[in-house]
């Protein structure tokens, strides 16, 4: 399985990335606007940029863990939150469609107005401002285009980015840092085609198992 991680550089990403190291997956990490040593660029903005990365490695999986996440800034700065979290969602999609990948997407709870909790992925999407709009139109493109998806609404994720100290042809030695991250609670959706057994997930486990879970499931 060739897994490729956009956003390994960020807190959720680092982890993820450095646990499929130390597992030994054919794994490819990138980043976008915190360079890592041992990591690609990629901006999903860009689809020269996508191009070049896809027909390199050939991904089989794709997790989504990249975007703006921050809250205030998608506020602030209305356009960047929209180009990166909508119209580079989209762009992905596209590659992958090509590609004949399958994607593991992290969005948020962001897409609730917070009024009632905690939520199921069968209750209907409010956001109330622009962080939580942008990814819940960004998980509407995914389930318009893609068959075989599957979308994870994180909850309260926290931690620190931990990087990789195990070298190996996609990763250079680096300084690592130990990090705790956590998941409280998390909701998976799969696509329709993909329902079965445990269809909302909602977990306290730390970051890695529940991310390596999803990608086995």
């Amino acid at each position: 399985m060739k897994l490729l991680i956009i956003g390994a550089s960020g807190v959720l990403g680092s982890r993820l990335y450095n646990d499929t190291i130390k597992k030994k997956w054919n794994v490819m990490g990138t980043y976008c606007s915190h360079e890592c040593a041992g990591l690609s660029y990629l901006d999903v903005r860009d689809n020269n940029s996508l191009e070049k990365v896809f027909n390199f490695f050939r991904p089989e999986f794709v997790v989504m863990a990249g975007g703006i996440t921050d809250v205030d800034l998608c506020t602030l700065k209305p356009k960047l939150a929209g180009d990166v979290n909508i119209k580079g969602t989209m762009n992905l999609v596209k590659k992958i469609k090509e590609h004949g990948a399958r994607l593991v997407y992290v969005s948020t709870d962001y897409v609730f107005d917070g009024e009632n909790g905690p939520y199921a992925e069968t209750d209907k999407p409010n956001p109330i401002n622009k962080y939580g709009e942008t990814k819940l139109e960004a998980e509407n493109i995914i389930r318009s285009k893609l068959k075989d998806y599957l979308i994870v609404r994180t909850a309260q994720l926290y931690g620190v980015a931990e990087r990789s100290s195990a070298p190996t042809r996609h990763c250079e030695k680096a300084e690592g840092r130990r990090s705790n991250l956590y998941i409280y609670p998390g909701v998976a959706e799969r696509s329709s085609a993909q329902k079965h057994n445990g269809v909302a997930e909602r977990s306290s486990a730390p970051t890695k198992n529940f991310a390596i879970k999803i990608i086995h499931n």
